[in-house]
């Protein structure tokens, strides 16, 4: 598979032609019904490994006028402040991709929130 950023851009426009009506996964909740259609498109990414390659995907995003939801988990590999920033700057969501449970039962080492 191809996961580059000018693949995701083909996605993108693809899906641009077919509905251009993104929303994020918070403006599923908030927005009154009739603004949600059955092609609507629910646009979040989990980050976690490459917190760089979501900005990357973040800015693509904004120049297209595509709007989204970033969900970061707390593991050392995505924990990643400076870039959460720069993507709320840009007006996405940012939320926690919890797994808790996961991370008791593998006991992976999660450092505390600064």
């Amino acid at each position: 598979m191809d996961f580059t950023i000018v693949k995701y851009k083909q996605l993108l426009k693809a899906l641009q032609k077919i509905n251009n009506n993104f929303i994020s996964f918070g403006g599923y909740f908030q927005s009154p019904n009739q603004s949600i259609n059955q092609s609507s498109i629910i646009l979040r990414h989990d980050v976690d490994l490459f917190p760089q390659n979501s900005l990357q995907m973040a800015q693509l995003e904004y120049s297209l006028g595509i709007n989204g939801t970033y969900y970061f988990r707390v593991v050392p590999e995505s924990d990643n402040l400076e870039k959460m920033d720069k993507i709320a700057e840009l007006g996405y969501e940012i939320g926690y991709h919890y797994e808790d449970i996961d991370l008791v039962v593998r006991k992976i080492k999660v450092y505390p929130v600064k």
